[in-house]
This record gives structure tokens, C-alpha cells and sequence, in this order.
């Protein structure tokens, strides 16, 4: 993996350079410019660089260790990060302990410091930042024993008589983790974030496979380079490439960790293509000046032992495509239609509780109406209404008419004085007795009494008479 910037930090200060153990913590593929702080890029692959140095003279002479199990380097490095994962020890690899494990580590060169030899070792940890921000990475800690007094034993060998343990650690510090940025991001960027090149190969049907019962061709299509290779999602398959993708299958090998493929099964679907079409990625290259990059595989040429018969089973598909121009060539999809009934499912009972308020709504407003003006309400002309009304319907005519000209309900028209009321009201003595006689009897026909009901053709008279005696009649009735 390539180093675009590392971070060191040492405990031992430049008077304290005799020290036998130093601790680095760095933090490779990160960039600085402009800042003091290390910058990271959301989905950006990079390595933690986990190393320590004995002085060789220590190493050999002092130190000892502090485990039942015998390891190369009988130290134990502490390190509480959330993304710390120790890793088994691969074949190479020295043995150590981190965070309470058996890792691996690996052999750096030697270096010299104050006229002694220093040997270093380093763990790699990987790390992919999800989320934006600024985080503190703790410090790492590197625990050994070492011993100053040794004696010779028979059994055991050479053993240590003051035995003792030291810690040291490196600095903590901060890293920033920035977002993606908006501009100048393709249409087709898909989250890709490092270094990629793209090889596209075709890849021969199987001897043994029939096909011209399945005609499928395979693209397979190699993403290489350093990045989120782990995350990569497959490449869309162009639909205008006359080409109808099949499905898409993805393999990651952990022994290639650089190289991700995928390979694309085909079907023709018009007929004289020779050329599997080139594919284009999209990625957000990290490294100084970072920017969006875009990456094209080759065009692949289809052999020419299948030409023909691409050739032979794109018409096929070809002829099964319907040609009128009035029909759709495919009918509406299955879940299309489910998921229109059941937006339809969803909306119905809240338009019919919609409809239901608003006619609530409209009788309320009409009842309080009513109460409020009861000589108002539907227009008509008395007179001419008269004729076609029934007993019943006349009795209930001369009540409004009586109520509306009172300016009061109907109801209250039931009372004993109900002339003296009318006469008050400006109608004639004889014309408020007369409907005041005519109203009781009505009511007492109605509720079965003796008195003698008027006849039913002399209703609408009287209700013409009193609309010509009155000066001001109402000009509505309720």
C-alpha cells in the first residue's frame, strides 16, 4: 500500500535518545497539506502503522519475558481503539501479544541512534472512516519485563533475579475525517475511494455447454488497485449496449486483497454486435491534489466462433419483441400494478373520512342556520305552492307563515293568546282571529281532538289572503 504521509511520535525526547524501547504510532495514506492535523476521507482506505524499536544490546541482554508461551518478541502492545483488530500471525511474521492476543509482526530495518544499533517491528491495522468528524486516537502502549541481575540455572537456564516491568507509550493525537465533496462529483460516482484500474476479458462458455439452449455470454471485469475494495459495489450494465445483463456475480479472494471481480452474464437482444462494450467507473481519488477520476475498461471483441451464434439468438429475441407501435411491448409489470393498489388501499379511507367531515361539516353550519333565522331558508312562493300541497303540508305552511311574520319558531305558536300576538304584530282583528282559529283547530286535529278542521282547499286561500292584508309580508319562509 502505498505511503502518502506518515506521522511519527516519540516518547524519547533528543536528551533521552538512550532510552532501550521507543514507540511510533503513524498512520500511513493520509493527507496534511495545509493542516498540522491528519486528514482522512470518509471511505478512504488506510493503514495504521503500529511499530516499536528495542535497542539491540537490550533486547538480547535484559529483556525478558512475560509470558508462559514463548513468543519472538516477548512484549505486549495496548492499543484502545475501537478498530484495533489483532490479526493471527501469517507465515513471515513474528510473534508478539496485542491487546491480549497472539499477532504478527513484522521485521523493519535497523536504525541507529547515539551510536546504538535499534531493531524495529511493526503491526499493521487496517481502517476505513464512516463517519465525518475529528476523533483522538488513544495512545499505544508497548508493556515488557526486562532484568538486570541474571544467574545460571540447571534446569531452567539463565534466569533473572530482579525481574521488572516497564510500559511505554507513544503520543495521542488527532485525525479528521472529512466528507466527500459535492462538487464536481459524476453522475456515476458509486462510492468508490482510492486507486483503480479497470480489465475487462472475456469469458468462454464451458465446453460442454449447450448454447444454443442457453445463450449467455460472461464479461468478467477486474477492479484493481488500492482503495475500499471490500465496499465496491458492481458497475452498472449500460442499457443501451444491446447487451440485456442477467445478473451480476461478485468474488473477493482474501489472498488477492488489491483485486475485486465481477462477472456479468448476457444475453444479445439485437442482432449484429461483435464488440462486449467498454465499462466506466467513477471514484474519488484521495491523494494530494485529491479529485474525482474516471476509469474505462477495453472493448472486448466477441470470438468469432460466437459471432454467429449471437447473431442467431439475438433475432430470436429479436422476432419475440411485438412491433405495433399502439401496443406496449411489455404489459405492466406485476409489482407495478400491486404497488398502485396499494397506494390506491392507502388512500381510500382517508378521502372517504375527508368526504364524511365535509358533509358533517355543511348539515352543522345548515342546523345553526336555522336556529339562528328561522324565517330564512328556501325561497317559495306561498300562493302558488298553496295549490299542490297536501292537508298536512298546509297546516305546517300556515305554522311558518304565522312563525315567520311573528319573527319566533313554530312551536311557539301553541299558546293562548295567540291573536292578541298577531293583532300586536299589525294584522287586522278579524284576520288575527281567524288565523289564530284556524291554527288551534288544525293542532287540535292533529292531536285527535273534537274541533272541527277547516277544509282543505280554504287553507291556501287564507294564507293568499294574509299575504294580500299584510303590507310587509316575509319575503322567505323557512
Amino acid at each position: 500500500m502505498m505511503l502518502i504521509h506518515s506521522f511519527a511520535f516519540y516518547v524519547a525526547s533528543l536528551t533521552q535518545l538512550q532510552e532501550p524501547v521507543q514507540v511510533e504510532l503513524g498512520l500511513a495514506q493520509s493527507s496534511t497539506a495545509g493542516s498540522e492535523v491528519a486528514q482522512v476521507y470518509i471511505g478512504q482506505q488506510v493503514q495504521w502503522q503500529l511499530d516499536f524499536w528495542l535497542r539491540q544490546s537490550f533486547q538480547q541482554e535484559q529483556l525478558v519475558s512475560m509470558f508462559r508461551q514463548e513468543l519472538d518478541v516477548p512484549v505486549q502492545l495496548q492499543w484502545n481503539f475501537a478498530a484495533a483488530m489483532p490479526l493471527p500471525p501469517e507465515p513471515g511474521q513474528l510473534t508478539l501479544v496485542f491487546n491480549g492476543q497472539l499477532a504478527g509482526a513484522t521485521v523493519l530495518p535497523a536504525r541507529h541512534f547515539g551510536g546504538e544499533a535499534y531493531l524495529g517491528y511493526r503491526v499493521i491495522q487496517d481502517w476505513r472512516p464512516e463517519v465525518a468528524g475529528e476523533i483522538s486516537i488513544p495512545a499505544l502502549d508497548l508493556s515488557y519485563g526486562f532484568a538486570t541481575q541474571f544467574r545460571e540455572d540447571l534446569l531452567n537456564g539463565r534466569v533473572a533475579e530482579d525481574g521488572q516491568t516497564a510500559k511505554r507509550s507513544s503520543e495521542a493525537f488527532t485525525v479528521k475525517i472529512l466528507d466527500l465533496p459535492t462538487i464536481g462529483q459524476p453522475a456515476g460516482f458509486h462510492g468508490a475511494v482510492g486507486q483503480f484500474q479497470l480489465r475487462a476479458e472475456f469469458i468462454a462458455p464451458a465446453p460442454n455447454a449447450d448454447f444454443a439452449e442457453r445463450p449467455e455470454l460472461t464479461l468478467g471485469l477486474d477492479v484493481i488497485g488500492e482503495g475500499n475494495l471490500a465496499a465496491l459495489e458492481a458497475l452498472p450494465w449500460p442499457s443501451e449496449s444491446g447487451f440485456h445483463c442477467l445478473g451480476i456475480r461478485a468474488v473477493r479472494d482474501p489472498a488477492a486483497p488489491q483485486k475485486c471481480s465481477f462477472y456479468y452474464s448476457l444475453q444479445a437482444t439485437q442482432p449484429g454486435l461483435t464488440h462486449l462494450p467498454a465499462l466506466t467507473m467513477a471514484y474519488f481519488d484521495p491523494r494530494w491534489p485529491a479529485g474525482y477520476k474516471t476509469v474505462q475498461s477495453q472493448s472486448i471483441a466477441i470470438p468469432s466462433a460466437f459471432v454467429a451464434k449471437v447473431d442467431v439468438a439475438a433475432r430470436a429475441v429479436d422476432a419475440e419483441i411485438p412491433r405495433n407501435p399502439l401496443q406496449p411491448s411489455q404489459p405492466e409489470p406485476r409489482t407495478a400494478v400491486t404497488t398502485k393498489l396499494q397506494q390506491a388501499l392507502i388512500i381510500l379511507p382517508w378521502l372517504l373520512l375527508a368526504i364524511i367531515v365535509w358533509r358533517a361539516y355543511g348539515w352543522r353550519q345548515q342546523l345553526v342556520r336555522k336556529t339562528r333565522n328561522p324565517g330564512q331558508g328556501d325561497t317559495h312562493q306561498p300562493h302558488a305552492a298553496a295549490k299542490a300541497l297536501t292537508w298536512n303540508t298546509d297546516a305546517k305552511l300556515l305554522a311558518y307563515e304565522l312563525a315567520a311574520y311573528l319573527h319566533c319558531q313554530p312551536a311557539a305558536l301553541v299558546c293562548p293568546n295567540l291573536s292578541f300576538k298577531l293583532q300586536q304584530a299589525g294584522l287586522s282583528a278579524e284576520l288575527a282571529n281567524q288565523a289564530a282559529a284556524t291554527f288551534e283547530a288544525l293542532i287540535a286535529v292533529h292531536y285527535g281532538g273534537p274541533s272541527q278542521s277547516p277544509s282543505q282547499s280554504s287553507i291556501p286561500d287564507f294564507i293568499q289572503r294574509l299575504h294580500h292584508e299584510v303590507k310587509h309580508p316575509p319575503s322567505a319562509l323557512s
